[in-house]
């Protein structure tokens, strides 16, 4: 009838998307046909096939190898036994075929959404998992989904029965229990007359669980109960392959009972769970509404999957058929996207895994990048599905921003506090820094002298530039000995004592002192000439930190003391101005520990110095610039860097004070602020490239404040400061392509190497010292600082203030580039970033009541204190800061 006549546009998109259906089924047919599968799954499944059909189902457990999966789905695998076709590999990929499409059927039928069955139809993961992989996790999610969808709908019983159907073919069903439980405490609190209901529904699933099991256990329930909990503690591990949190921290394969916190993997592992049960039962009774059931169930089974332990790259499948599922029941663009971060993050697991397995690798390298990708997004999945169900299911999200600054000049009081914020940086900045003694003269020619002790233990020696061996003459026996880095002191231990009236030095012009020691360890008297023995009073008693160069200071107090030297300069892979600067300082303080530290250790204080100037004019308040300065004082990684000759703690001073010029000229329009901005963003690129990654941001930000036709002189200035910098450093377009040529290449493995999405969490610190006696040193920071911060500028992000754009803008400039980067990375590099992240920290703090912000200032301060030892090199036992198993020094 024409009444009955679909229009053409309605039939044209019905046609359309039954094409697509159609095209994602015969995708996976043909992939299941052509790829045979994950090996040892795929082996289990045709095992169990064959042994199905030798065995009677109550001889089935006791006469397989290994079985891990519960009775329910070895029904499935019996009847596919009875399917006459060569290829098994097809046949028990078909299951999970089916209930791909069924999903999708049920998804249109229950929201009458044909996009969101769809696009879960169309996902890489789903079809991976089915087609590719040969798993039947596609069967689990359907009995879940139908589950919930009977929840929601009150249907109590029938959705037991499906939920135990689910956890009778899969054990991973079981996950979604406290989600039951949830609903079925808010039902029976809302209405008491539900209470006998919600009883029998638990007994329903039991019992179906119960039938599936007794022709394969009998009537023991004691027996398949220990089958469940046997199998579900299978994976011992902190997290077998699963793009996590622990992940992030370099755990994947690591036993679950490692350390993590003070606690096991394993038991952080029971504790997230108890607390994302407790989080969800808020997030419901606050939401009130029956259709949030589907949200919330995918959000708990992403909260379980991110942050406990013994997790499986598969677990969190189940997820992604939920959250679209509550896509096509909201038409909410916000769950949309939660729905494609975890189909996203759930594609680079399994696929990842998949390809591994193929090259014989079965447990990820803990340092893949693709694992600490994958990781990072399912973390941000997790934390954009939380927000995601409050603004949608609770009430919208809005944050109003702070009053604007009003009075933002520097007054007597904030004089006061920037006196006491330098005197306690330089305090942490400058103590025990090194010394300010070395030797100097070198051992030209053969230098003699004579022993005091005839009984030498250890040849202690300094060197200055080269490590070229040279050879000691201690009477008639030889020693070739080979300096361990420049500017340091070696000890060189003698498996046998050696007696000797005599000691001689040849070949050592690039040595500047040697001295000996006895049996005791002590220094030996001697007399002698030359350059070897003249300066005697400098040899240490034990070499560390104080008298020698360690971590990368080797190249940038090498650098400066051959710019002083007019030398040929062995370090081009940063541009000069840092090194010029630690020259100057060598120059006036001589080439010795504090000289070449003193730059870093004062950058270190001008910086907290800076950070307070920079908060009064973001926030106009004593309390505020307090806030800021306190924190950044009590940073870990700014101390250990302002206390360490590398160009990191003069890079982010510049880098600092350019942004902190260019908002004042944003918000004030002097020329002289933007002038100044100029000439200090030309400083930040001339000691590392780092100071590049501000370039687009300042561009964007004078192209909004002011006319570009006016600013042409600040892009003339920046330049001229780079260009500047390199005069005597040789040709200048040669140095720039020996610095793209190295970070470029800068690829090798290294032990403290981390990538960029593991540095908020201090995953893995950067260890630079193991001194004399036991005197250890390293690069971190105060989890009680950066673990909040992402968090923090993740939910500030929605705050329409000037300050938090401008903040967040700087933040993510100097952050992300790292996304793109393929050079070897470590943890200080997220030092520009997190002064950004601070500041956005402190706009959040300030909504917090004062005592309850002043205690957490003093927990970081605590912790400062507590980590002295490791940050200021004061020696002692260090084991105790240990906290996570792959925390090295």
């Amino acid at each position: 009838m024409a009444g009955n006549t679909l229009p053409s546009t309605t039939r044209t998109r019905f046609t359309a998307y039954s094409a697509a259906f159609a095209l994602a089924i015969v995708l996976r047919l043909v992939l299941a046909y052509l790829i045979y599968g994950y090996s040892f799954d795929m082996g289990c499944f045709i095992g169990w096939m064959d042994e199905l059909t030798r065995y009677s189902f109550n001889m089935f457990y006791e006469s397989s190898a290994f079985c891990d999966y519960p009775p329910g789905y070895l029904y499935v695998l019996y009847l596919l036994s009875f399917i006459p076709f060569a290829a098994k590999s097809f046949i028990v990929k078909l299951p999970a075929i089916l209930c791909d499409t069924l999903g999708a059927y049920f998804i249109n039928r229950k929201t009458h959404s044909r996009a969101a069955a769809l696009l879960y139809l169309l996902m890489p993961s789903v079809i991976a998992d089915s087609s590719v992989w040969g798993q039947m996790d596609s069967v689990c999610a359907l009995f879940v989904l139908l589950s919930l969808f009977a929840l929601s709908e009150e249907k109590y019983i029938k959705s037991a029965v499906l939920f135990g159907i689910g956890a009778a073919m899969k054990m991973q069903t079981l996950m979604f229990a406290p989600i039951f439980l949830i609903v079925i405490i808010f039902s029976a609190y809302k209405n008491h007359a539900l209470i006998k209901k919600a009883l029998l529904s638990i007994m329903a699933a039991a019992v179906t669980i119960y039938a599936f099991a007794i022709p394969f256990f009998g009537f023991n329930p004691l027996d398949i109960l220990s089958r469940y909990v046997s199998t579900m503690g299978s994976y011992k591990l902190a997290t077998f392959n699963a793009f996590n949190l622990f992940a992030l921290f370099c755990a994947n394969g690591a036993d679950s009972g490692g350390k993590f916190l003070f606690f096991s993997y394993e038991i952080w592992g029971y504790i997230a769970v108890a607390l994302m049960f407790v989080f969800c039962t808020v997030l419901y009774f606050r939401a009130q509404k029956r259709e949030s059931v589907v949200f919330l169930a995918a959000l708990f089974l992403l909260g379980v999957f991110t942050c406990s332990s013994m997790m499986h790259e598969r677990y969190l499948f189940c997820a992604q058929i939920l959250f679209f599922a509550a896509w096509g029941q909201t038409r909410s663009a916000k769950v949309l996207a939660s729905a494609l971060l975890c189909a996203v993050s759930q594609s680079i697991n399994i696929i990842a895994v998949f390809l591994f397995s193929l090259q014989g690798i079965t447990v990820l390298p803990a340092d893949s990048k693709i694992l600490i990708i994958g990781s990072f997004i399912t973390l941000a999945a997790l934390a954009f599905a939380i927000y995601t169900y409050i603004d949608f299911y609770i009430a919208p999200v809005s944050i109003s921003p702070l009053p604007e600054a009003k009075d933002k000049r520097i007054t007597g009081a904030d004089a006061l506090l920037l006196c006491l914020f330098i005197f306690a940086a330089s305090a942490l900045s400058f103590y025990n820094l090194g010394n300010t003694d070395a030797p100097s003269t070198p051992a030209l020619g053969q230098s003699e002298a004579q022993l005091a002790s005839h009984e030498i233990s250890a040849v202690v020696f300094f060197s200055a530039l080269g490590e070229e061996p040279f050879d000691v003459y201690l009477g008639s026996e030889k020693l070739t000995l080979t300096p361990r880095q420049c500017f340091a002191w070696t000890r060189a231990s003698l498996d046998t004592p050696i007696s000797a009236q005599t000691a001689a030095v040849i070949n050592a012009d690039h040595i500047l002192e040697v001295a000996f020691t006895n049996r005791n360890g002590e220094l030996m008297e001697l007399t002698g000439s030359g350059g070897a023995f003249d300066e005697q009073q400098h040899a240490p008693q034990y070499i560390n930190f104080l008298n020698s160069t360690y971590f990368d200071e080797i190249y940038y107090a090498r650098t400066a003391y051959e710019y002083n030297n007019n030398l040929p300069i062995y370090e081009t892979t940063h541009p000069p101005l840092g090194k010029l600067i630690i020259a100057l300082s060598m120059r006036i303080f001589g080439d010795t520990p504090f000289g070449w530290r003193f730059p870093s250790a004062l950058c270190g204080v001008l910086l907290v110095a800076l950070i307070y100037i920079f908060a009064k004019k973001l926030f106009g308040t004593v309390y505020a610039a307090f806030l800021a300065s306190f924190l950044t004082l009590c940073d870990f990684c700014r101390i250990s860097l302002s206390r360490i000759a590398t160009l990191d703690s003069i890079s982010l001073l510049f880098i600092v004070a350019s942004l902190y010029f260019l908002y004042c000229y944003i918000t004030e329009k002097k020329f002289s602020s933007i002038t100044l901005c100029a000439l200090f963003l030309g400083a930040a690129c001339a000691v590392k490239w780092t100071g590049f990654y501000i370039v687009p941001m300042a561009v964007v930000f004078f192209a909004r404040s002011h006319p570009p036709r006016r600013l042409w002189f600040c892009p003339l200035i920046a330049a001229g400061v780079y260009a500047a910098a390199h005069i005597g450093s040789g040709e200048f377009w040669q140095y720039q392509l020996n610095m793209l040529s190295y970070h470029g290449t800068l690829t090798a493995a290294h032990p403290y190497a981390s990538a960029w999405a593991q540095w908020p969490l201090v995953a893995v610190p950067v260890f630079t010292e193991l001194g004399e006696p036991n005197t250890r040193m390293a690069i971190l920071g105060c989890i009680f600082l950066w673990w909040p911060l992402l968090p923090t500028a993740f939910i500030m992000a929605r705050v329409k203030d000037i300050r938090i754009r401008f903040l967040l803008t700087a933040a993510l400039s100097l952050y992300l580039p790292w996304v793109f980067i393929g050079r070897v990375t470590f943890i200080y590099h997220f030092a520009a970033p997190l002064i950004f992240f601070i500041l956005i920290l402190v706009y959040a703090l300030q909504y917090l009541k004062k005592p309850l912000v002043l205690t957490y200032c003093a927990v970081c301060s605590a912790m400062c204190a507590l980590f002295s030892p490791l940050l200021l090199g004061l020696g002692g036992n260090v084991e105790i800061l240990k906290w996570f198993e792959k925390w090295i020094f």
